[in-house]
């Protein structure tokens, strides 16, 4: 039996961001496997306008729905099951090239129809509870009333933004329940794209918080850092921002889109949301270009202030070092070098000339 799915266990680990893709020359199709000590698990939703039921199937039971059950949602969380995937292969004839997109993470967002059904692969990009962020692929196959929902997982954070949709199928909220199985995929790609407004909420803030340090204490080496960080981020977070709003316009307009005109309506609204997340990440990058200005105009004029304070200090001393090295050429008959108030009184004329020029500076603002 495929394990349940544990909402409690957590995952402490970061996930790479490299891909997972067969070796060069390999026959098309094959499947690289995940490196994972969690288990695969799995839920079914089948449900209809009258009827409900939520369970954990076997392998064997990793298949089409029967004639009795409108619509069948299959959740499965990893990909480190070799068995799972192929039952997953053969109970819903998914195509060896299809079920190869799906298990080798790193796929750009993409639609593709085969015979007997379609694959969606989207990428779901959340805001952690420590204010990180959670990269994961999620593929979708869509096909004769059924939906099978398969999410990377490999060991990382835990859990996903579809429990809400979870929670409506089983209280029987909205129209979930009386709709078919591309209303479900509808539902899916809303949440996805709902998740990326606190993403992109905390990139924002995190920009004008570093522009009010910078302003305030005028920036540093560490700001500088924290700008390109920011701006790693906000590249990160827009790759699969631009790849969703490309996969909606194809959902949208498409001639084999599996998606029905009366879902389309829905679906548009998705798209809108997907539009205000780009022109959130436009800003961004627009601030991230403003404050990379705000720092270098920052350090200059640091660097303008500490010249001027060293240009004034050395115009204080310049005509104090002309007196003392006309006093300091030592000729035998030079004036003042018998005087007994000689001494004291060039002591006198340089405090004052020092004096009269700091006075000076100050009335004029330089200091």
């Amino acid at each position: 039996m495929v394990k349940p799915n544990n909402p409690k266990r957590k995952r402490k680990h970061k996930r790479s961001k490299r891909s997972r893709r067969p070796k060069a020359g390999s026959r098309p199709g094959e499947l690289v496997l995940a490196e994972s000590v969690v288990p695969v698990t799995a839920r079914v939703f089948d449900y209809g306008p009258d009827s409900y039921r939520e369970w954990e199937p076997k392998l064997s039971e990793l298949g089409k729905p029967p004639p009795e059950v409108p619509v069948r949602w299959i959740d499965i969380h990893g990909l480190s099951d070799k068995a799972v995937l192929e039952a997953l292969g053969c109970g819903f004839a998914i195509h060896p090239l299809a079920l190869a997109d799906i298990v080798n993470v790193g796929q750009r967002a993409k639609v593709d129809a085969y015979e007997h059904n379609h694959v969606i692969i989207i990428h779901m990009v959340r805001l952690l509870e420590n204010n990180g962020t959670d990269f994961e692929q999620v593929s979708i196959v869509i096909g004769d009333r059924f939906v099978l929902t398969v999410q990377e997982c490999n060991d990382e954070h835990d859990g996903d933004v579809f429990e809400p949709l979870r929670n409506r199928i089983r209280e029987k909220l909205g129209l979930v329940r009386t709709m078919g199985a591309d209303y479900l995929v509808y539902v899916l790609l809303d949440a996805v794209v709902d998740a990326y407004f606190p993403v992109a909420d905390r990139i924002g803030a995190s920009f004008e918080e570093l522009e009010r340090e910078i302003i305030e204490s005028g920036g540093d080496r560490n700001d500088l850092n924290r700008i390109h960080e920011l701006r790693g981020e906000l590249r990160d977070f827009e790759r699969p921002v631009r790849q969703m709003q490309a996969l909606l316009t194809t959902l949208l307009q498409g001639a084999q889109t599996p998606i029905s005109e009366g879902v389309r309506v829905w679906l548009r609204d998705v798209y809108d949301h997907v539009l205000q997340v780009r022109e959130q990440l436009d800003r961004m990058r627009e601030s991230a270009t403003a404050l990379m200005e705000l720092h270098l105009s920052t350090a200059n004029n640091k660097m303008n202030e500490v010249m001027k304070l060293l240009t004034v200090m050395a115009s204080v001393f310049i005509p104090l070092t002309f007196m003392a090295s006309i006093y300091g050429m030592n000729f035998d008959y030079m004036p003042e070098l018998r005087w007994k108030w000689g001494y004291p009184a060039v002591i006198v004329l340089m405090a004052s000339v020092g004096t009269g020029l700091f006075v000076m500076f100050r009335r004029r603002n330089w200091l």
